[in-house]
């Protein structure tokens, strides 16, 4: 059984895995550029660890007024055996979020990226295009059960 962990993003990780990325989804949002070293400082950000390699890294940016981004990087290939961790981990992490309102927004041109915000549990809202790419807009339902 391989070993997974989740730990707070270390220094050099966001760049590690910047060099091998299937896509870098953290870029310009909402209200302006977001960098690799403040999304790191995001207090929700882990790094994920198979076997002690790491595999990808994630948070929540948070806006301001109730608004968070989810965000992500991962490594390319990502083994098969950290998906549903990983998956887990994000939408137990986005439940426990303080936002009311949570977004992803994903080059329409990454399908890896596209079906990891459905299967995290976001619902399309729209679209929009910066710098000649397109970009689909997720919005977060929260569990209502858990009373979100």
């Amino acid at each position: 059984m391989p070993a997974i962990e989740f730990v707070p993003i270390r220094p050099g990780d966001l760049a590690r895995l910047s060099e091998t990325a299937a896509e870098v989804m953290a870029r310009r949002y909402m209200s302006g550029a977001e960098t690799l070293p403040t999304i790191a400082n995001d207090p929700f950000a882990r790094s994920m660890l198979v076997d002690g390699q790491l595999v990808a890294a994630g948070g929540l940016a948070d806006y301001g007024n109730g608004v968070g981004l989810a965000w992500a990087i991962m490594a390319c290939p990502m083994p098969r055996r950290a998906v549903l961790p990983l998956i887990r981990m994000l939408r137990d992490g986005i439940e426990r979020a303080p936002f009311h309102w949570i977004e992803a927004q994903t080059p329409v041109d990454l399908p890896t990226g596209l079906k990891l915000d459905r299967l995290l549990g976001f619902v399309p809202i729209g679209s929009f295009s910066t710098n000649g790419r397109e970009f689909q807009r997720f919005r977060y339902v929260k569990d209502r059960r858990n009373g979100h």
